[in-house]
Protein backbone atom coordinates (compact mmCIF):
# COMPACT_ATOMS: atom_id res chain seq x y z
CA UNK A 1 0.00 0.00 0.00
CA UNK A 2 2.99 2.29 0.60
CA UNK A 3 1.67 4.14 3.67
CA UNK A 4 3.09 4.37 7.18
CA UNK A 5 1.63 4.20 10.69
CA UNK A 6 2.95 4.87 14.18
CA UNK A 7 1.48 3.29 17.31
CA UNK A 8 1.83 4.70 20.84
CA UNK A 9 0.93 2.32 23.67
CA UNK A 10 0.06 3.56 27.16
CA UNK A 11 -0.87 1.48 30.20
CA UNK A 12 -0.79 -2.23 30.89
CA UNK A 13 0.68 -5.34 29.27
CA UNK A 14 -2.69 -6.10 27.69
CA UNK A 15 -2.47 -2.85 25.74
CA UNK A 16 1.04 -3.73 24.59
CA UNK A 17 -0.18 -7.13 23.41
CA UNK A 18 -3.09 -5.55 21.54
CA UNK A 19 -0.84 -2.92 19.94
CA UNK A 20 1.45 -5.69 18.66
CA UNK A 21 -1.60 -7.39 17.14
CA UNK A 22 -2.82 -4.15 15.52
CA UNK A 23 0.67 -3.59 14.08
CA UNK A 24 0.67 -7.07 12.55
CA UNK A 25 -2.77 -6.52 11.03
CA UNK A 26 -1.62 -3.23 9.50
CA UNK A 27 1.57 -4.78 8.14
CA UNK A 28 -0.43 -7.64 6.63
CA UNK A 29 -2.40 -4.99 4.72
CA UNK A 30 0.78 -3.39 3.41
CA UNK A 31 1.06 -0.50 5.90
CA UNK A 32 4.59 -0.03 7.25
CA UNK A 33 4.62 0.44 11.03
CA UNK A 34 7.26 2.93 12.17
CA UNK A 35 8.22 4.33 15.59
CA UNK A 36 5.61 6.77 16.85
CA UNK A 37 8.18 9.59 16.76
CA UNK A 38 8.40 9.37 12.95
CA UNK A 39 6.32 11.40 10.51
CA UNK A 40 3.58 8.95 9.52
CA UNK A 41 0.39 8.92 7.49
CA UNK A 42 -1.54 7.42 10.41
CA UNK A 43 -1.07 7.53 14.17
CA UNK A 44 -2.81 5.24 16.66
CA UNK A 45 -2.77 6.01 20.39
CA UNK A 46 -3.75 2.94 22.41
CA UNK A 47 -5.01 4.65 25.55
CA UNK A 48 -5.19 4.04 29.29
CA UNK A 49 -7.53 5.70 31.80
CA UNK A 50 -6.58 4.14 35.14
CA UNK A 51 -5.71 7.58 36.62
CA UNK A 52 -6.08 11.24 35.77
CA UNK A 53 -2.38 11.25 34.90
CA UNK A 54 -3.04 8.46 32.38
CA UNK A 55 -5.66 10.64 30.68
CA UNK A 56 -3.22 13.55 30.57
CA UNK A 57 -0.58 11.40 28.87
CA UNK A 58 -3.11 10.21 26.30
CA UNK A 59 -4.10 13.74 25.28
CA UNK A 60 -0.43 14.75 25.27
CA UNK A 61 0.46 11.97 22.82
CA UNK A 62 -2.54 12.76 20.62
CA UNK A 63 -1.50 16.39 20.33
CA UNK A 64 2.09 15.33 19.68
CA UNK A 65 0.91 13.24 16.73
CA UNK A 66 -1.18 16.10 15.35
CA UNK A 67 1.85 18.40 15.54
CA UNK A 68 4.15 15.84 13.91
CA UNK A 69 1.93 15.64 10.82
CA UNK A 70 -1.17 17.86 10.79
CA UNK A 71 -2.42 16.01 7.70
CA UNK A 72 -2.23 12.54 9.25
CA UNK A 73 -5.16 10.43 10.37
CA UNK A 74 -4.95 10.37 14.18
CA UNK A 75 -6.82 7.54 15.91
CA UNK A 76 -7.40 6.97 19.63
CA UNK A 77 -8.48 3.54 20.85
CA UNK A 78 -8.65 1.69 24.16
CA UNK A 79 -9.77 2.48 27.67
CA UNK A 80 -9.91 6.28 27.64
CA UNK A 81 -11.61 6.13 24.25
CA UNK A 82 -14.21 3.78 25.73
CA UNK A 83 -15.19 6.09 28.60
CA UNK A 84 -14.32 9.57 27.28
CA UNK A 85 -14.99 9.43 23.54
CA UNK A 86 -16.57 12.90 23.37
CA UNK A 87 -13.59 14.48 25.12
CA UNK A 88 -11.15 12.88 22.68
CA UNK A 89 -13.35 13.63 19.69
CA UNK A 90 -13.14 17.33 20.54
CA UNK A 91 -9.33 17.47 20.19
CA UNK A 92 -8.52 19.15 16.86
CA UNK A 93 -6.94 16.70 14.44
CA UNK A 94 -8.48 13.50 15.84
CA UNK A 95 -10.11 11.48 13.06
CA UNK A 96 -11.18 8.22 14.73
CA UNK A 97 -12.11 7.22 18.29
CA UNK A 98 -12.60 3.52 19.01
CA UNK A 99 -13.32 1.66 22.24
CA UNK A 100 -12.19 -1.74 23.49
CA UNK A 101 -14.96 -3.84 21.96
CA UNK A 102 -14.11 -4.87 18.39
CA UNK A 103 -10.75 -3.15 18.75
CA UNK A 104 -9.58 -4.28 15.34
CA UNK A 105 -12.18 -1.92 13.85
CA UNK A 106 -9.49 0.76 13.90
CA UNK A 107 -7.43 -1.30 11.43
CA UNK A 108 -10.42 -1.74 9.13
CA UNK A 109 -11.06 2.01 9.24
CA UNK A 110 -7.40 2.91 8.65
CA UNK A 111 -7.17 0.58 5.64
CA UNK A 112 -10.39 1.90 4.06
CA UNK A 113 -9.24 5.46 4.73
CA UNK A 114 -5.84 4.91 3.07
CA UNK A 115 -7.33 3.04 0.13
CA UNK A 116 -9.57 6.03 -0.57
CA UNK A 117 -6.59 8.39 -0.89
CA UNK A 118 -5.72 9.26 -4.48
CA UNK A 119 -1.96 9.08 -3.95
CA UNK A 120 0.56 8.55 -1.17
CA UNK A 121 1.17 11.58 1.00
CA UNK A 122 -2.16 13.30 0.20
CA UNK A 123 -3.64 12.92 3.65
CA UNK A 124 -4.11 16.61 4.37
CA UNK A 125 -7.25 16.94 2.23
CA UNK A 126 -8.66 13.62 3.38
CA UNK A 127 -8.78 14.02 7.15
CA UNK A 128 -12.43 13.54 8.22
CA UNK A 129 -14.25 16.80 8.95
CA UNK A 130 -15.99 15.09 11.87
CA UNK A 131 -14.18 12.35 13.79
CA UNK A 132 -15.61 8.86 13.43
CA UNK A 133 -16.59 7.47 16.83
CA UNK A 134 -17.00 3.71 17.14
CA UNK A 135 -17.55 2.73 20.77
CA UNK A 136 -20.08 -0.14 20.89
CA UNK A 137 -21.47 -1.37 24.20
CA UNK A 138 -20.16 -4.63 25.63
CA UNK A 139 -23.60 -6.10 26.35
CA UNK A 140 -24.48 -8.44 29.19
CA UNK A 141 -22.51 -11.47 28.01
CA UNK A 142 -19.71 -10.34 25.70
CA UNK A 143 -17.46 -12.95 24.13
CA UNK A 144 -13.68 -12.90 24.10
CA UNK A 145 -12.53 -11.24 20.87
CA UNK A 146 -9.23 -12.68 19.63
CA UNK A 147 -6.73 -10.50 17.83
CA UNK A 148 -4.01 -13.15 17.49
CA UNK A 149 -0.27 -12.59 17.80
CA UNK A 150 2.04 -14.48 15.44
CA UNK A 151 5.49 -13.18 16.43
CA UNK A 152 7.34 -10.17 17.82
CA UNK A 153 10.90 -8.94 17.61
CA UNK A 154 11.67 -10.02 21.17
CA UNK A 155 12.58 -13.21 23.00
CA UNK A 156 9.71 -12.52 25.41
CA UNK A 157 6.14 -12.58 24.12
CA UNK A 158 3.05 -11.28 25.93
CA UNK A 159 0.00 -13.53 25.60
CA UNK A 160 -3.40 -12.13 26.57
CA UNK A 161 -5.61 -14.85 28.04
CA UNK A 162 -8.40 -12.76 29.57
CA UNK A 163 -10.16 -9.41 29.12
CA UNK A 164 -12.50 -7.35 31.29
CA UNK A 165 -13.21 -7.43 35.02
CA UNK A 166 -16.14 -8.50 37.20
CA UNK A 167 -14.90 -6.65 40.28
CA UNK A 168 -16.31 -3.27 41.23
CA UNK A 169 -13.50 -1.77 43.27
CA UNK A 170 -14.53 1.64 44.55
CA UNK A 171 -11.67 3.54 42.92
CA UNK A 172 -11.53 1.83 39.53
CA UNK A 173 -13.02 2.67 36.14
CA UNK A 174 -11.50 -0.26 34.27
CA UNK A 175 -14.48 -2.59 34.68
CA UNK A 176 -16.44 0.06 32.75
CA UNK A 177 -13.70 0.66 30.19
CA UNK A 178 -13.07 -3.05 29.53
CA UNK A 179 -16.47 -4.61 30.24
CA UNK A 180 -17.21 -7.90 32.03
CA UNK A 181 -14.54 -10.59 32.37
CA UNK A 182 -14.26 -13.04 29.49
CA UNK A 183 -11.55 -15.62 28.89
CA UNK A 184 -9.88 -17.45 26.04
CA UNK A 185 -10.17 -21.20 25.91
CA UNK A 186 -7.15 -23.16 27.07
CA UNK A 187 -6.61 -24.66 23.61
CA UNK A 188 -6.77 -21.24 21.96
CA UNK A 189 -4.05 -19.96 24.30
CA UNK A 190 -1.89 -23.04 23.77
CA UNK A 191 -2.24 -22.75 19.99
CA UNK A 192 -0.93 -19.19 20.10
CA UNK A 193 1.91 -20.13 22.46
CA UNK A 194 2.97 -23.02 20.19
CA UNK A 195 3.08 -20.64 17.21
CA UNK A 196 5.12 -18.11 19.18
CA UNK A 197 7.51 -20.82 20.37
CA UNK A 198 7.93 -22.04 16.79
CA UNK A 199 8.80 -18.45 15.81
CA UNK A 200 11.64 -18.46 18.34
CA UNK A 201 10.08 -16.97 21.47
CA UNK A 202 11.45 -18.58 24.61
CA UNK A 203 9.54 -16.69 27.30
CA UNK A 204 5.78 -16.26 27.67
CA UNK A 205 4.07 -13.66 29.84
CA UNK A 206 0.45 -14.68 30.47
CA UNK A 207 -1.60 -11.60 31.21
CA UNK A 208 -5.11 -10.15 31.33
CA UNK A 209 -7.05 -7.16 32.62
CA UNK A 210 -7.93 -9.22 35.72
CA UNK A 211 -5.78 -12.33 35.40
CA UNK A 212 -7.21 -13.77 38.61
CA UNK A 213 -10.63 -13.84 36.89
CA UNK A 214 -9.45 -16.25 34.19
CA UNK A 215 -12.36 -18.66 33.79
CA UNK A 216 -10.18 -21.69 33.18
CA UNK A 217 -7.71 -23.45 35.47
CA UNK A 218 -4.78 -21.01 35.49
CA UNK A 219 -2.24 -23.29 37.24
CA UNK A 220 -3.10 -26.07 34.78
CA UNK A 221 -2.68 -23.69 31.84
CA UNK A 222 0.72 -22.64 33.19
CA UNK A 223 1.75 -26.28 33.48
CA UNK A 224 0.76 -27.01 29.88
CA UNK A 225 2.53 -23.91 28.56
CA UNK A 226 5.65 -25.14 30.34
CA UNK A 227 5.48 -28.43 28.43
CA UNK A 228 5.57 -26.76 24.99
CA UNK A 229 8.84 -27.32 23.19
CA UNK A 230 11.01 -24.21 23.05
CA UNK A 231 9.47 -22.47 26.06
CA UNK A 232 12.11 -21.84 28.72
CA UNK A 233 10.44 -19.31 31.00
CA UNK A 234 6.89 -18.33 32.00
CA UNK A 235 5.77 -15.20 33.83
CA UNK A 236 2.36 -14.09 35.06
CA UNK A 237 0.70 -10.68 35.07
CA UNK A 238 -0.70 -9.08 38.22
CA UNK A 239 -2.44 -11.39 40.70
CA UNK A 240 -5.06 -10.57 43.31
CA UNK A 241 -4.18 -11.81 46.82
CA UNK A 242 -7.63 -13.48 46.93
CA UNK A 243 -6.52 -15.74 44.07
CA UNK A 244 -3.40 -16.94 45.89
CA UNK A 245 -4.77 -19.87 47.86
CA UNK A 246 -2.30 -22.45 49.19
CA UNK A 247 -3.59 -24.99 46.68
CA UNK A 248 -2.98 -22.69 43.70
CA UNK A 249 0.43 -21.63 45.01
CA UNK A 250 1.45 -25.28 45.44
CA UNK A 251 0.44 -26.11 41.88
CA UNK A 252 2.23 -23.07 40.45
CA UNK A 253 5.36 -23.97 42.44
CA UNK A 254 5.35 -27.39 40.73
CA UNK A 255 6.00 -25.75 37.32
CA UNK A 256 9.80 -25.44 37.07
CA UNK A 257 9.68 -22.95 34.18
CA UNK A 258 7.51 -20.45 36.07
CA UNK A 259 9.75 -17.58 37.15
CA UNK A 260 9.64 -16.68 40.87
CA UNK A 261 8.53 -13.14 40.06
CA UNK A 262 5.02 -12.02 41.05
CA UNK A 263 3.22 -8.70 40.83
CA UNK A 264 0.61 -8.47 43.58
CA UNK A 265 -2.40 -6.19 43.14
CA UNK A 266 -2.37 -5.25 46.84
CA UNK A 267 -3.48 -1.56 46.94
CA UNK A 268 -3.28 -1.18 50.74
CA UNK A 269 -2.00 -2.88 53.87
CA UNK A 270 -4.91 -1.61 55.97
CA UNK A 271 -7.96 -3.84 56.35
CA UNK A 272 -10.19 -0.83 56.93
CA UNK A 273 -9.04 0.84 53.71
CA UNK A 274 -9.26 -2.42 51.75
CA UNK A 275 -12.89 -2.80 52.86
CA UNK A 276 -13.60 0.79 51.79
CA UNK A 277 -11.94 0.04 48.46
CA UNK A 278 -14.24 -3.01 48.07
CA UNK A 279 -11.34 -5.41 47.73
CA UNK A 280 -11.95 -9.15 48.27
CA UNK A 281 -9.49 -9.71 51.12
CA UNK A 282 -8.20 -8.09 54.29
CA UNK A 283 -4.63 -7.30 55.28
CA UNK A 284 -4.18 -10.43 57.41
CA UNK A 285 -5.30 -12.74 54.58
CA UNK A 286 -3.09 -10.97 52.07
CA UNK A 287 -0.05 -11.14 54.34
CA UNK A 288 -0.53 -14.83 55.14
CA UNK A 289 -0.85 -15.77 51.48
CA UNK A 290 2.11 -13.68 50.38
CA UNK A 291 4.24 -15.24 53.13
CA UNK A 292 3.20 -18.70 51.89
CA UNK A 293 4.13 -17.66 48.35
CA UNK A 294 7.57 -16.64 49.63
CA UNK A 295 7.99 -19.99 51.37
CA UNK A 296 7.09 -21.98 48.25
CA UNK A 297 9.25 -19.87 45.90
CA UNK A 298 12.64 -19.37 47.58
CA UNK A 299 14.28 -16.17 46.37
CA UNK A 300 10.98 -14.86 45.03
CA UNK A 301 10.86 -11.30 43.64
CA UNK A 302 7.68 -9.51 44.69
CA UNK A 303 6.23 -6.34 43.20
CA UNK A 304 3.02 -4.63 44.32
CA UNK A 305 0.61 -1.80 43.52
CA UNK A 306 -0.20 0.62 46.36
CA UNK A 307 -2.75 3.45 46.37
CA UNK A 308 -2.05 6.22 48.89
CA UNK A 309 -4.42 8.96 49.99
CA UNK A 310 -7.59 6.94 49.46
CA UNK A 311 -10.63 8.89 50.79
CA UNK A 312 -10.87 8.40 54.53
CA UNK A 313 -7.37 6.95 54.93
CA UNK A 314 -5.94 8.01 58.30
CA UNK A 315 -2.34 8.28 59.46
CA UNK A 316 -2.88 4.99 61.32
CA UNK A 317 -4.10 3.28 58.12
CA UNK A 318 -1.07 4.62 56.29
CA UNK A 319 1.27 3.28 58.96
CA UNK A 320 -0.39 -0.14 58.67
CA UNK A 321 0.46 -0.14 54.96
CA UNK A 322 4.07 0.82 55.70
CA UNK A 323 4.29 -1.98 58.28
CA UNK A 324 2.86 -4.47 55.77
CA UNK A 325 5.45 -3.43 53.18
CA UNK A 326 8.27 -3.76 55.69
CA UNK A 327 7.17 -7.27 56.68
CA UNK A 328 6.96 -8.51 53.09
CA UNK A 329 10.05 -6.65 51.83
CA UNK A 330 8.80 -6.10 48.29
CA UNK A 331 11.51 -5.69 45.67
CA UNK A 332 9.61 -2.87 43.95
CA UNK A 333 6.40 -0.89 44.42
CA UNK A 334 4.15 0.97 42.00
CA UNK A 335 2.80 3.72 44.26
CA UNK A 336 -0.15 5.75 43.00
CA UNK A 337 -1.72 8.80 44.65
CA UNK A 338 -5.48 8.29 44.73
CA UNK A 339 -7.03 9.60 41.51
CA UNK A 340 -10.67 10.61 41.57
CA UNK A 341 -12.39 9.00 38.56
CA UNK A 342 -15.85 10.25 37.62
CA UNK A 343 -18.37 7.42 37.72
CA UNK A 344 -16.71 5.45 40.51
CA UNK A 345 -17.94 5.05 44.08
CA UNK A 346 -14.79 6.64 45.51
CA UNK A 347 -15.40 9.79 43.46
CA UNK A 348 -18.22 10.67 45.86
CA UNK A 349 -16.41 9.72 49.08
Amino acid sequence: MGFTAGICTLGCKVNFYESECLAQLLEAAGVEVLPFECVCDVYIVNSCTVTGESDRKVTQMVRRAVRANPGALVCVVGCMAQVAAERLKAIPGVGFVGGNKEKRAVVDYVISYLQALPDEGQTSDSTPEQPVVYVPEFGEKPQYEPLGLSATAHTRAIVKIEDGCNSACAYCLIHTARGPARSRSEEDVLTEVRALAAAGHKEMVLTGIELSSYAGDLPELVRKVGEIEGIERIRLGSLDPAFLTHERIDRLAAVPKLMPHFHISLQSGSSRVLASMRRKYNAATALERIEYLKARFPGVCLFADIIVGFPGETDADFQETISFIQKVRFLHLHIFPFSRRAGTVAATM
